[in-house]
Protein backbone atom coordinates (compact mmCIF):
# COMPACT_ATOMS: atom_id res chain seq x y z
CA UNK A 1 0.00 0.00 0.00
CA UNK A 2 1.22 3.83 -0.87
CA UNK A 3 1.54 6.40 1.99
CA UNK A 4 -1.09 8.72 1.38
CA UNK A 5 1.14 11.61 2.35
CA UNK A 6 3.25 11.05 -0.69
CA UNK A 7 1.89 12.43 -3.88
CA UNK A 8 2.98 11.70 -7.06
CA UNK A 9 2.92 13.49 -11.00
CA UNK A 10 4.69 13.76 -14.20
CA UNK A 11 6.49 16.64 -15.26
CA UNK A 12 7.88 18.75 -17.85
CA UNK A 13 11.16 18.91 -17.77
CA UNK A 14 14.17 20.53 -19.75
CA UNK A 15 17.65 21.31 -18.84
CA UNK A 16 18.66 24.88 -17.97
CA UNK A 17 22.06 26.84 -19.43
CA UNK A 18 23.49 25.93 -16.58
CA UNK A 19 22.95 21.68 -16.69
CA UNK A 20 20.29 21.78 -14.06
CA UNK A 21 16.58 20.96 -14.61
CA UNK A 22 13.86 23.15 -14.90
CA UNK A 23 10.17 22.14 -15.04
CA UNK A 24 7.08 23.90 -16.93
CA UNK A 25 4.91 26.31 -14.55
CA UNK A 26 1.91 28.56 -15.58
CA UNK A 27 2.34 32.09 -14.78
CA UNK A 28 0.48 35.23 -16.15
CA UNK A 29 -1.69 33.05 -18.76
CA UNK A 30 1.56 31.57 -20.23
CA UNK A 31 4.31 29.04 -19.50
CA UNK A 32 7.58 29.84 -17.94
CA UNK A 33 10.37 27.20 -16.89
CA UNK A 34 11.20 27.17 -13.12
CA UNK A 35 13.94 25.45 -10.92
CA UNK A 36 11.13 24.67 -8.12
CA UNK A 37 9.56 21.11 -8.76
CA UNK A 38 6.90 22.06 -6.50
CA UNK A 39 5.73 25.21 -8.39
CA UNK A 40 5.07 22.74 -11.82
CA UNK A 41 1.92 22.05 -13.94
CA UNK A 42 1.81 18.16 -12.41
CA UNK A 43 -0.18 15.79 -14.62
CA UNK A 44 -1.90 12.72 -13.46
CA UNK A 45 -1.27 10.63 -16.12
CA UNK A 46 2.41 10.58 -18.30
CA UNK A 47 0.58 10.54 -21.64
CA UNK A 48 -1.26 14.04 -20.55
CA UNK A 49 2.20 15.64 -20.04
CA UNK A 50 3.47 14.48 -23.90
CA UNK A 51 -0.03 15.78 -25.18
CA UNK A 52 0.92 18.91 -23.53
CA UNK A 53 4.35 18.98 -24.70
CA UNK A 54 3.52 18.40 -28.14
CA UNK A 55 0.41 20.59 -28.69
CA UNK A 56 3.01 23.61 -27.69
CA UNK A 57 5.82 22.22 -29.24
CA UNK A 58 8.18 22.13 -26.41
CA UNK A 59 11.86 21.20 -27.68
CA UNK A 60 14.29 19.12 -26.04
CA UNK A 61 11.86 17.97 -23.15
CA UNK A 62 11.26 15.35 -21.18
CA UNK A 63 8.71 13.72 -18.92
CA UNK A 64 9.71 12.56 -15.86
CA UNK A 65 7.61 11.13 -12.73
CA UNK A 66 8.11 13.19 -9.56
CA UNK A 67 6.99 12.24 -6.05
CA UNK A 68 6.87 14.71 -3.19
CA UNK A 69 6.05 13.87 0.49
Amino acid sequence: MSDPQVETGWLIEKKAVDGSPEWCCCWSGGFEWTKDSLKAIRFCRKGDANQVAELFEFEDVRITEHQWG
